[in-house]
């Protein structure tokens, strides 16, 4: 007798990806991740709403009309027992589920799950914050009054939860992570600013700090804390001179005491507008789904902070596509800043961000598409280096930061690092002048991968038109692109007429 499936069986929608330690879940059909290669007869019903989303380590959901459009840790790998990964889904009903998934000798196994909060249908909006040796932390944001916030301490054995924490009308960041206690940025919560700490063995909530200013605006995002125990975050000025742009504030946490200090930040503009320092200002927008996030990227030895500002929402327009636009600022002190760059993305309005590779690169979405990003260190500046133009519902990232992209239509696309995602081929020169002898020139052809690298990758190339390939004297040639630069390909041109290159994977 040979057992051919377990018990599970498929009784709802199904995710079409899932990341496990070492594994994918496809479909419901486990795969090596390394490899890609099937594991016969090994089946796991990794849950999923009716849109079947992809559940990698981060996932932006696009297929919304409100606030989870910047990536979420949608899972956890155990930190005492790495054959066990937690997997959190939005249901059928739109809640929060999630899945305890084991490896065992018999290969992979569902051994708990568990829908959590209230069975109302919301919105709900979630992102994995920390772990320790009993519990996992959880944030969840759900439409209910207008978007409230949660953190959830589910204990691992039982998947109950066991705490609680209700934070009103905001939103939440983890700041740092200790062995007793996680401390949480709050925004939007009465245009107020807080710091709070929560005990992991009470689950009690204490507040550290409450920053109260009229103006505040709802969506801003802190930073990661940074080696100075600081954390930057945007403010409105309208408290101070009545005018709706942005300042910056540096908050400073001494985690012994307990004790936040807080400071404004000197900001030079001077780049906005060299002669005109009324126009040295950087406006904000007065609704609630403009984001306004903030993170750090060192390179060459220097520190800067860059501020991204995009909607929320795909199904709705919030924004201004006016506004929608990343600044650069370099960090001269700690409480000095200059802006060094400044890239508007008009007419496009970004309505979801995913940072990769340290700050790196940058991965937005709108109703087109995604668009990558990636830093120059040479320019100090991001700069556009490919794009997909297929309307997405999710975009995730796995830990090897291969990017999975779930389209409307259902297909699921994966770019990783060593797969191209453009090959282009071209002659050398836009036209020739055939005079009765033949023209010896040459193409070019080059791939590259998402984030804009080449690739050494074989790629077949066909003629069309009275022109061949000089080495071979035929219409098609298989070459391997370089590394490094553009790969010269000598051809023969033999008469008049339109010529043309057409280049594929081989």
């Amino acid at each position: 007798m040979a057992k051919i499936l377990g018990r599970n069986g498929i009784d709802r929608a199904v995710s079409k990806v899932v990341e496990l330690a070492n594994e994918y879940v496809i479909n419901g059909h486990v795969y090596d991740k390394n490899t890609l290669a099937p594991r016969p007869l090994e089946f796991v019903a990794t849950q999923s709403s009716g849109h079947n989303e992809i559940l990698l380590y981060k996932t932006m959901r696009l297929d919304t009309n409100w606030q989870p459009n910047t990536s979420m840790q949608t899972l956890a790998i155990d930190n005492e027992d790495p054959s066990i990964t937690y997997v959190f889904y939005i249901s059928n009903y739109s809640n929060l589920g999630m899945q305890k998934i084991k490896r065992l000798s018999k290969g992979m196994e569902i051994v708990g799950s568990k829908d959590i909060g209230s069975t109302a249908v919301y919105d709900d909006v979630f992102e994995v914050m920390a772990q320790d040796s009993q519990r996992i932390w959880i944030k969840m944001h759900r439409s209910y009054e207008n978007h409230w916030a949660y953190v959830y301490g589910i204990n691992k054995d039982t998947l109950n939860v066991d705490f609680t924490l209700s934070y009103g009308r905001s939103r939440l960041k983890l700041i740092k992570e200790t062995d007793s206690s996680l401390y949480i940025s709050q925004t939007y919560d009465g245009n107020s600013f807080r710091i709070v700490k929560v005990g992991k063995i009470d689950g009690k909530n204490t507040v550290i700090l409450t920053d109260n200013m009229a103006g505040w605006h709802n969506l801003a995002m802190p930073t990661d804390i940074d080696e100075n125990n600081s954390i930057y975050i945007t403010r409105d000025s309208v408290s101070i001179s009545a005018t709706n742009t942005l300042m910056y504030r540096r908050y400073e946490i001494d985690f012994d005491t307990d004790v936040v200090n807080a400071s404004d930040v000197t900001l030079d503009l001077e780049i906005l507008s060299p002669t005109n320092p009324k126009d040295q200002v950087i406006k904000m927008n007065g609704n609630t789904y403009t984001a306004y996030e903030s993170f750090f990227l060192d390179s060459n030895g220097e520190r800067y902070l860059n501020l991204i500002i995009f909607d929320y929402g795909l199904q709705s327009t919030h924004g201004s596509a006016g506004s929608c636009g990343l600044y650069t600022f370099r960090m001269d002190a700690l409480d000095t800043m200059t802006l060094v760059d400044y890239k508007s993305f008009y007419p496009r309005l970004f309505r979801g961000f995913m940072p990769l590779y340290h700050n790196k690169v940058l991965l937005l979405a709108d109703e087109r598409g995604v668009v990558f990003f990636n830093w120059s260190p040479i320019h100090r500046r991001f700069d556009k280096t490919n794009s997909r133009d297929i309307p997405c519902m999710t975009v995730g990232a796995d830990m090897g930061n291969n990017i999975w992209l779930q389209y409307r239509n259902g297909e699921v696309d994966l770019f990783a690092n060593t797969l191209p995602i453009k090959i282009e081929a071209d002659f050398l020169h836009d036209e020739y002048n055939f005079m009765g002898e033949e023209i010896n020139s040459s193409i070019f052809v080059r791939a590259e991968n998402y984030l804009g690298n080449r690739l050494a990758t074989q790629v077949e190339l066909s003629l069309i038109g009275d022109v061949e390939f000089t080495e071979n004297g035929l219409k098609r040639i298989v070459k391997t692109t370089n590394e490094t630069e553009n790969l010269i390909i000598p051809v023969t041109i033999k008469g008049p007429g339109i010529l043309q290159v057409n280049v594929a994977l081989k």
